[in-house]
């Protein structure tokens, strides 16, 4: 995973200094580990044509459950300017989220939830 954003890292630091930040795309398939519906918004801006990604309006309404990857609007106003601004804002909290609930879910299936690998008896006296 480390490995991943030191690419993304490395990736966009290069291509945004060429003036070409879209180019580092690919690389940011390692925040879709992170968190799928933040990825799409990121794809969505950092494009060659910067679009705002319903995602964004989605990461501000826990009740939304799905969000169309075809769900778009091209970015053309100082309102939605605004909403990328607080998006980015919020970045780093709806990872830490997304991180906290993965771990909770790893957690449970390491302690004996669904999925978890059975444990191995203890070796018994004499065998």
């Amino acid at each position: 995973m480390n490995t991943g954003l030191d690419a993304l890292r490395s990736s966009l630091q290069k291509h945004w200094q060429a003036g070409a930040p879209w180019l580092a795309r690919d690389a940011l398939d390692a925040m879709a580990t992170l968190d799928l519906p933040a990825w799409a918004v990121l794809l969505a801006l950092i494009d060659e044509c910067p679009v705002l990604h319903a995602g964004v309006g989605a990461s501000k309404d826990s009740r939304r459950l799905s969000v169309s990857a075809t769900d778009f609007e091209f970015i053309s106003e100082n309102s939605q300017i605004a909403s990328v601004r607080e998006f980015m804002q919020s970045l780093p909290e709806i990872l830490r989220r997304s991180s906290e609930t993965a771990r909770r879910t790893l957690g449970l299936r390491n302690s004996g939830g669904i999925g978890a690998a059975p444990h191995a008896s203890a070796p018994r006296k004499g065998d």
